[in-house]
């Protein structure tokens, strides 16, 4: 047997020319036989597995990417990586990827407007796919990303994009959901806290959640930006308590603003749900422990990480077709918040 000396403590990692030799083949055929190729006799291709196997040698993604022009990384451009719901859809996107030999980058934007552009600008050059929850992104920008990446998914935003693929979930049903359910638990003074770091009006939870509202002849519900995070929870449920004692029953934008939300309200000496029901949105893995536990939208996070990561992979030609369908479903998981 031949030993392969040299790096990585008197042994180197087996090349694609040390398969050809033991195969007893050309360098193109090893890469024929590894890339499935071309045409290659079955009986040569099982030679040259077999001294990939032997040797134990693996391809290199950097030289291979160089000639493919392929990087085998799909990015996921996130508003916070800080909220466990967006580690979710990473584990369910990066489970599917790496199936099929794909590797998941993830870029944190911050919930900044010029941060997601960049990122998108900067990734679509750099990367195979792009998986992006968009907050800010406008339509004419979406469309030169997806001119110059190979796949595109767009979550969050409901437009139309030629060459990619968008993925909304339904989140004007959650936001009509949560209204339904308070106003059946005897609610009238409601309040519903938005993302302020997006447009007015964007929201797409808010928006259901005041139509449900309007529908029910509730027309003054209270509306309170936050900064989609704990501490921004935290500022507007002292804001709430303090200027519109009235609120009997709240929507947060997400967890974790209800849980900060809830904290203030405790802490200006109130009860949840007695003096004031609260419901979230995303159902993340720690909103049935915190204390009360959390009413919530619930999404299935991984789930839709996983599927976005279907869609990428079709777009780039590997794996099986996509779920037919461009909408998540949600549903509303009572606990004893509210």
């Amino acid at each position: 047997m031949r030993v392969l000396s040299g790096q990585l403590g008197g042994r180197r990692r087996p090349t694609i020319e040390d398969v050809a030799a033991r195969a007893g083949v050309s360098r193109q055929t090893v890469s024929r036989a590894v890339n499935a190729k071309g045409e290659i006799h079955p009986e040569t291709r099982a030679r040259v597995l077999a001294a990939i196997e032997e040797l134990g040698y693996r391809p290199n993604r950097l030289a291979q990417g160089m000639v493919t022009r392929r990087t085998r990384t799909v990015a996921l451009v996130a508003g916070d990586i800080r909220n466990p719901f967006f580690g979710e859809v990473a584990h369910g996107a990066a489970t599917e990827l790496g199936a099929h030999d794909h590797k998941l980058l993830v870029m944190d934007t911050y919930e900044d407007a010029e941060r997601e552009l960049a990122a998108l600008t900067e990734l679509s050059h750099d990367v195979d796919g792009i998986i992006a929850f968009l907050y800010h992104s406008e339509l004419a920008d979406l469309e030169a990303v997806a001119t110059t990446v190979p796949s595109l998914v767009v979550l969050n935003r409901d437009v139309p994009l030629p060459g990619a693929r968008v993925l909304t979930i339904d989140l004007v049903a959650g936001g009509r959901l949560v209204a339904h359910h308070l106003i059946a638990r005897g609610h009238r003074h409601l309040a519903v806290v938005v993302n302020a770091t997006q447009a007015p009006g964007t929201g797409r939870r808010v928006s259901g959640f005041l139509a449900a509202a309007a529908e029910a002849g509730i027309e003054d519900v209270v509306q309170l930006p936050a900064l989609p995070s704990m501490p921004g929870g935290r500022e507007v449920g002292a804001e709430l308590v303090g200027a519109h004692p009235e609120v009997t029953g709240v929507f947060a934008y997400n967890d974790l603003v209800a849980a900060g939300l809830i904290g203030a309200v405790r802490r200006a000496g109130l009860g949840v749900p007695d003096d004031l029901a609260v419901v979230g949105c995303d159902d993340i893995a720690l909103a049935s422990a915190w204390d009360p536990p959390l009413t919530t939208v619930r999404i299935d996070a991984e789930h839709v990480g996983a599927v976005a990561a279907q869609h990428a992979l079709e777009l780039l030609g590997v794996g099986q077709p996509a779920p037919s369908g461009d909408v998540f479903g949600v549903e509303l998981v009572v606990r004893a918040s509210s």
